[in-house]
């Protein structure tokens, strides 16, 4: 099973949060069966979700909680993907995709695609709602194979 950890800001409500997280696991979903030919269960857990579960009166006790968290049967992190929507995000959804970067894939999701994220900066330190911008990975253009599949020898 895939878990992932959908990062929304607090302002956004109930109905655009359910709407996204659906519509992101079929997004995900597709991706595995567009490339593996098959998909995993695939759980979306909206952050506020996961606060109204594991909160226990401290910010940075519940963001560790987040991404150090294991699934008991496995014992691997409970969260295999973080995902996230817009270009800035408050001081908490910072601190989960900081960490998360280090050793999970983390992404925008702008209803349609996925994009990879490289990191996430300080923009306004005071402001905790939108004071940190995310930095999205450059997509590589394909390039085209020139040659096909014979990495250049033809047969003569």
């Amino acid at each position: 099973m895939i878990r992932v950890f959908f990062a929304h800001p607090s302002s956004m409500d109930q109905k655009a949060i359910e709407g996204n997280m659906k519509e992101l696991r079929a997004a995900i979903e597709q991706k595995f069966l567009a490339t593996k030919g098959n998909a995993p269960a695939i759980r979306v857990v909206s952050g506020r979700n996961d606060h109204a579960r594991h909160w226990k009166g401290d910010w940075e006790r519940w963001q560790n909680g987040v991404l150090s968290r294991k699934d008991s049967m496995t014992g691997k992190p409970l969260y295999s993907m973080f995902v996230t929507v817009g270009d800035r995000c408050g001081r908490a959804t910072a601190s989960i995709l900081r960490g998360a970067l280090s050793d999970r894939p983390v992404f925008t999701w702008d209803g349609e695609r996925l994009c990879g994220v490289s990191s996430v900066e300080i923009f306004d330190e005071e402001d905790w709602t939108t004071g940190f911008r995310i930095q999205k990975r450059e997509r590589k253009p394909k390039q085209l194979q020139l040659f096909g599949d014979n990495d250049g020898q033809r047969a003569i």
